[in-house]
């Protein structure tokens, strides 16, 4: 573990902005940890990056078919970027609920017909707070599970510590290097360029996540078939 002036010292040593055994000034630690949390914010805009697939629960009000989610919103947890996966949990059973897009959700006739279990679900990631959409409209209390990928971590001090997974570190260092560099009027090496690429790539080919292929049934039908026949 690490903290985030121990990772801004170690990224401006390696661009020759401070000495070994030099520190920076406080204006120059500013400036780097404004460009790291830039980095990290853009980073949250590559999937391969998110590590964290998290999930939560949360209890849907009978005749209630929308919900803010984010610090502060009706489901008061950190904004998920996307929502990958979600299921009503009745009873001890799990009813897979559809992740719809916006198109098709709009595209529901009556989206006021009620039931006791919600099928579908359309979320919009805006900011501050996103929106959960559901449907039917639940006519009761029902238990909502959703899986969500969340954003990377924002560092508010420099002595905050970094909890990152094995790898991450390496990428944040060598990728500010390259994102501060412009800021102190200096220009990377060859080397801590390829090596920064070369982090960010471990951590995407990690981060792959192997689905299994599924089929509407409705598309290819009932029963079995064989490869070598075509039948």
């Amino acid at each position: 573990m690490t903290t985030a002036n121990e990772l801004i010292l170690s990224s401006m040593r390696l661009i020759g902005v401070v000495a070994t055994g030099e520190t920076p000034s406080a204006d120059e630690e500013a400036t780097a940890l404004d460009a790291l949390n830039i980095m990290i914010d853009a980073w949250c805009l590559e999937d391969l990056f998110l590590f964290r697939i998290v999930e939560n629960t949360f209890s849907l009000t009978s005749t209630v078919s929308t919900y803010t989610i984010g610090t502060g919103g009706t489901f008061n947890t950190t904004r998920p970027i996307e929502i990958i996966s979600a299921f009503i949990r009745q009873s001890n059973v799990d009813y897979d609920v559809f992740i719809n897009s916006k198109q098709r959700f709009d595209q529901l006739t009556q989206k006021n017909i009620t039931s006791t279990l919600v099928t579908e679900l359309y979320y919009d990631p805006a900011m501050p707070l996103g929106t959960i959409n559901v449907y039917p409209v639940p006519s009761n209390t029902q238990s909502l599970h959703i899986s969500s990928k969340q954003q990377l971590t924002q560092i508010t001090a420099p002595d905050d510590d970094i909890v990152v997974p094995p790898g991450y570190l390496r990428a944040l260092k060598y990728s500010l290097a390259i994102e501060i560099a412009p800021e102190f009027g200096v220009q990377v090496t060859q080397d801590i360029a390829m090596i920064a690429a070369s982090a960010k790539a471990h951590i995407k080919r990690k981060n792959i996540q192997k689905n299994t292929m599924s089929y509407d049934a409705e598309l290819i039908g009932y029963g079995s078939s064989n490869i070598l026949t075509g039948e």
